[in-house]
């Protein structure tokens, strides 16, 4: 880019534009601009939308998770449970928990 920039002013210093080219240049330079401005503004776009179904898709992981280890509780509950029944503890008191 700063390449870019040194030739382009070595090439104005040897030769000057005319007015009439000037204003072509300008037409050319105003048309450039606003493809620029197009491309920076869909880039950042694009940016915030995928920014934001990452964040969706990390809090639906999340949910995952947390609803699998809930899940997992129980069925590990329930399973003291019914051991616990079978080795004759009262109803409703988990196996291997403090008496209630």
């Amino acid at each position: 880019m700063w390449l870019s920039a040194q030739i382009g002013a070595s090439l104005r210093r040897r030769r000057p534009l005319k007015e009439e080219e000037r204003d072509d240049f300008g037409v050319v330079q105003a048309a450039t601009l606003t493809l620029l401005g197009l491309i920076i503004g869909f880039s950042f776009s694009m940016a915030v939308s995928r920014y934001d179904l990452r964040k969706n898709y990390e809090e639906a992981e999340a949910n995952a998770i947390g609803t699998e280890y809930v899940r997992n509780f129980r069925f590990h509950v329930s399973l003291r449970w019914r051991e616990g029944r079978k080795d004759g503890v009262a109803h409703g008191q988990l196996a291997g928990c403090a008496p209630q």
